[in-house]
């Protein structure tokens, strides 16, 4: 405890008897100077009375140092004592003397706080006296009187200094016990006397509490916060302290900026006649949080599950009692009722949910499994509900609990309805779109077919030039408007999930073919570059849906043509090896044209959406293409990205991963140092026919006409690549004519000339390297295909439109066959019954007997020659191929049908046999 704390002491007694003492002394010092006598050394006699003086200076100025002042007493007494032996061998005044050193040494003695010490003291310094007296020669009265005189003065002071000391120690004690009662207390201790309530003591608990205030601070600090709570004065706290037996409560503290709560309590009590308050502190600001979290968790717990709709309960399988969260009230429509037993629970439940929960709880309690039911069921005869039931068992305390929650999900379960019947409804709708898209394929392409089958056949008659150039338009738009249909077939097909991908090999040159030949008449027209660069660790065979992976390079090729109106189109085709056999296919289509806005970029592969849709846009489309390409890419499982720049063009990136065959490595030809001179115009085309000639090893030397010249003049040239304005040149040259090289076209499209090979571009490398290797005959593929030759065969075509009639009927006899015609189900199973046909090609969609009926009937009749029966059909969805093959027929040609895919078909007629 702090000495500022600390009870007073009284040292006024003491300090009379030393002031007396050392008056005494200084008379004697007078005395003996006036009458002459001898006395001590001078130091000596200043010093006794100097420490006289100043002990009671320092005392009196020092308050605190009185226990050495004491101590400093007693070094007087025995000074002074020292000097009355010496005095008393010198001057008959040294008894008298004598006195002022008693009463010196009686003031000491209030230095010792033991009465053993006190009594040495007092018997050390009377016998020091005594030997003094008795070693004194011829005293001038007798030693014995004063001897006696000195005993009795100093047994006198023992009596009444040691009655007062032990009362000193007897409080003292008590000081000592209050002092560790205060300090022991785990909570702050502070003690108030007085009406104004003065600080007797305080506690180290109670000032740090209070963020170790000053004494003077702490009712301050005290009154202000409990006013505050209790919404009063300072004073009026203190007159409640002084007025009130006991008062107690928790008070927010606000010290130095930090808040505390202070459980407190204040004691009004009497000591010693004086009316004293206690108080008591205890820092509760943990608890009291933690109250506050714990408060706020219930409450969160509470709105969570009002919100919810969710109950929790638990039941003590030790005792079967139960306990209900509010919401499990709310919940059975009982709030404010007691606690129900788990009897009670169950029979607020219909039977056959009742008998579904108890089952569930007996399987939980007796193989700790998780309950997790939902029923239907009715609470205490109200509305049927979907009440969802949740729970399992848990050991607390030594006891098994099943704890769980009960949740309303009847909201939840009319929305899962709703959803259900949303859900039928949008089914009912799509099947009935794609009926309606089946039913308009159908009636779009019938008279497609018409149109672009006359305009083919009419194509193949000889007319004026202005004549087949209108033809030629009106089959162009044809061909648009079958893609228009096309592509919103795919998009519909895709939207509802019904495309279906098939898996099988082709050859990578042959994915290109098809697809760049016709967009490499558009960028002839424009000036436009087309290149293709097949890099060489591409395999040359791989599986996968060679028709979706064409149409989605022809959707973005057809795209870089359109928007590109000068520079070049390149398509750069990698691969890289992936493990099981697999190959990550990378296929980069990069124009120059006009490029795409950033802002545009994000909305580029969504539906329905172009760059530029005004009114006034130069560009057409539908805005169909990417998106389908984006889908299918995706669904095939791979990705397609992009990067444009305005005015720079555009690159889209398609990556899929295929399957490849272990030797698909395209063989190199044998061209190993051939010297092959390349004219070729247009630098990436060149790039590309070098890299691939050094790529077989071969030397390519490029060159332009004047050096070509030079070289056939002067060297030997194995082969000659160039344009057919070049060819012309150096054919006029006499080393054309001794130097005999291989000589291959690079044409336009529509471009002749005389030449061994004659290319078109892009220039494809197993095209380049079949014109290269001698011997080998390179298909013209400038010129325009011709039906492939077929055999004779004997046709049967059941179809219902006459115009339709017309057009096949005459391609099949342009491709050399002998055609009957039906118009109806029932008449074509009357024809295969009365002949032997070849080949049926069966319209789906006839009057009497549709298509699908009248090939089941066919393959029912077991007396006949079973022909080939290929489904002849506008209608181009997945399902209907599905529906033809099951039905018994052997292939599908979808209107409007070519003359390319009919002779297809008849040449695998042909291959084959009949059915």
């Amino acid at each position: 405890m702090s000495e500022y704390l600390e009870p007073e002491e009284s040292t006024l007694a003491p300090q009379l008897l030393m002031a007396l003492g050392g008056f005494g002394l200084l008379a004697f010092e007078v005395l003996y100077w006036s009458l002459d006598e001898p006395s001590g050394p001078l130091w000596l006699r200043l010093l006794v009375v100097g420490l006289c003086f100043g002990y009671l200076i320092v005392l009196r100025l020092v308050p605190r140092a009185r226990r050495h002042a004491f101590g400093a007493a007693a070094i007087i007494a025995m000074i002074v004592t020292a000097e009355n032996v010496y005095r008393m061998q010198l001057v008959s005044f040294a008894f008298a003397h004598s006195l002022p050193m008693l009463i010196v040494i009686a003031g000491c003695t209030y230095v010792f706080r033991q009465h053993v010490h006190m009594a040495l003291y007092l018997v050390g310094s009377s016998a020091g006296v005594t030997a003094a007296m008795l070693l004194t020669p011829e005293p001038e009265v007798s030693p014995y009187v004063y001897i006696a005189s000195c005993w009795i003065f100093c047994l006198l002071t023992f009596m009444v200094f040691g009655t007062r000391v032990k009362e000193h120690n007897q409080v003292r004690e008590h000081d000592q016990i209050l002092n560790g009662v205060f300090e022991s207390s785990v909570g702050g201790l502070m003690l108030f006397r007085g009406e104004e309530m003065k600080l007797i003591v305080a506690n180290d608990r109670a000032r740090e509490m209070l963020g170790g205030a000053d004494p003077d601070k702490l009712l301050p600090l005290l009154t202000r916060n409990i006013g505050k709570h209790l919404s009063l004065s300072e004073q009026g706290v203190i007159a409640r302290a002084r007025s009130t037996d006991l008062w107690q409560d928790e008070v927010l503290f606000d010290i130095d900026d930090n808040r505390t709560w202070i459980d407190l309590w204040m004691r009004r009590i009497e000591l010693g006649g004086d009316g004293m308050v206690l108080v008591g502190l205890h820092d509760v600001t943990e608890r009291h949080e933690a109250m506050a979290a714990l408060t706020r968790s219930e409450l969160f717990l509470e709105r969570s599950q009002r919100i919810g709709t969710v109950g929790s309960w638990d039941v003590n399988l030790e005792t079967g009692s139960q306990t209900w969260s509010p919401e499990m009230f709310r919940i059975y429509g009982i709030e404010g009722e007691r606690q129900p037993s788990t009897d009670e629970t169950m029979a607020m439940l219909d039977d056959g949910p009742k008998a579904a929960c108890q089952e569930a709880f007996i399987a939980a309690i007796s193989s700790n499994e998780r309950v997790d039911l939902s029923v239907e069921t009715g609470i205490r005869g109200s509305e049927p509900r979907w009440l969802r039931i949740a729970g399992e068992v848990v050991e607390y305390e030594g006891e098994l609990h099943l704890l769980g929650i009960t949740q309303d999900i009847t909201a939840d379960k009319q929305t899962e309805l709703e959803l259900v019947r949303a859900k039928e409804v949008a089914e009912d709708a799509l099947e009935v779109r794609s009926a309606f898209l089946a039913n308009m394929s159908h009636e779009i392409r019938t008279p497609m077919n018409g149109v672009i089958g006359m305009t083919s056949l009419l194509l193949d008659a000889d007319m004026k030039s202005e004549q087949r150039e209108l033809l030629e338009t009106i089959r162009t738009s044809g061909d648009s408007l079958l893609r228009l249909i096309n592509d919103i077939l795919d998009f519909s097909k895709i939207d509802a999930g019904h495309i279906e991908f098939e898996a099988r090999a082709f050859h990578i040159e042959d994915l290109f073919a098809g697809t760049l030949e016709p967009l490499a008449v558009q960028a002839a027209q424009k000036g436009v570059e087309l290149v293709l660069d097949i890099g060489g660790g591409v395999p040359t065979l791989l599986t996968g849906d060679v028709t979706r992976i064409r149409q989605v390079i022809s959707n973005l090729a057809g795209n870089a043509v359109k928007f590109t109106s000068a520079g070049k189109i390149a398509i750069r085709v990698a691969a890289e090896a992936q493990a099981e056999g697999m190959t990550q296919l990378t296929i980069a289509v990069a124009d120059t044209g006009i490029g795409i806005p950033e802002n545009e970029i994000e909305r580029l592969f969504e539906a329905f959406v172009q760059q530029d849709a005004s009114t006034t846009r130069k560009y057409g489309g539908t805005g169909l293409g990417l998106s389908i390409s984006k889908r299918l890419v995706e669904l095939m499982g791979g990705s397609i990205e992009v990067a444009s720049e305005i005015d720079a063009g555009t690159t889209f990136t398609v990556s899929l991963m295929l399957a490849a065959e272990s030797d698909a490595t395209a063989a190199a030809p044998a061209l190993e140092d051939q010297r092959i001179l390349v004219m070729e115009r247009f630098p990436a085309s060149r790039e590309v026919i070098v890299n691939l000639l050094q790529r077989w090893r071969a030397n390519p030397l490029v060159c332009d006409v004047a050096e070509a010249r030079k070289m056939l003049r002067n060297d030997s040239v194995d082969a000659l690549l160039c344009d057919p304005a070049s060819l012309e040149e150096l054919r006029s040259a006499p080393a054309m004519q001794d130097n005999q090289p291989r000589i291959v076209l690079l044409a336009e499209p529509g471009d002749s000339g005389s030449a061994d090979a004659i290319l078109t571009r892009p220039v494809r490398p197993a095209a380049l390297a079949r014109a290269l290797t001698p011997g080998e005959v390179p298909s013209m593929a400038h010129e325009p295909a011709t039906p492939p030759v077929v055999e004779a065969l004997h046709v049967l075509l059941a179809e219902d439109n006459r115009i339709n009639q017309m057009v096949a009927s005459r391609a099949l006899e342009r491709l050399g066959c002998a055609v009957d015609v039906v118009d109806n189900g029932h008449a074509a199973v009357d024809a295969v019954r009365r002949r032997r046909y070849d080949l049926v090609l069966m319209d789906l969609q006839m009057p009497e007997l549709d298509g699908l009926a009248a090939t089941r009937a066919i393959r029912a009749l077991s007396a006949v020659d079973q022909p080939r029966v290929v489904a002849l059909t506008a209608n181009a969805m997945q399902e209907d191929r599905s529906r033809c093959l099951a039905a018994g027929m052997d292939d599908f040609l979808t209107k409007p049908v070519t003359l390319e895919g009919l002779a297809a078909s008849l040449a695998k007629v042909s291959s084959q046999g009949p059915g």
